[in-house]
C-alpha cells in the first residue's frame, strides 16, 4: 500500500515538473511573438506544438498513475 502512494506521489511531481517546464516555453513563445521575433504563422505553429506535447505528458502520466493505484 505505501509502495503505490510512493509511485502515485512520484508520477504527481512528475507531471507539476514536466507542466511547469512547457508553460515556461510557452510563455517564452509568446514574448517571442511579442518581440515580432516570429511571424504569427511560427508562434500558432510552436504553440500547437507545445499543448499537443502537454497533452501527450498528461495522458502518459495519467496512464502511470493509474497502474500505480
Amino acid at each position: 500500500m505505501r509502495d503505490d502512494r510512493s509511485v502515485r506521489m512520484k508520477v504527481k511531481e512528475d507531471l507539476k515538473k514536466g507542466l511547469g517546464e512547457l508553460d515556461g516555453e510557452v510563455d517564452e513563445v509568446i514574448r517571442r511573438y511579442e518581440r515580432e521575433e516570429i511571424t504569427l504563422g511560427e508562434y500558432l505553429r510552436l504553440r500547437i506544438e507545445l499543448e499537443l506535447k502537454r497533452t501527450k505528458t498528461v495522458m502518459e502520466n495519467l496512464r502511470r498513475l493509474s497502474k500505480a493505484g
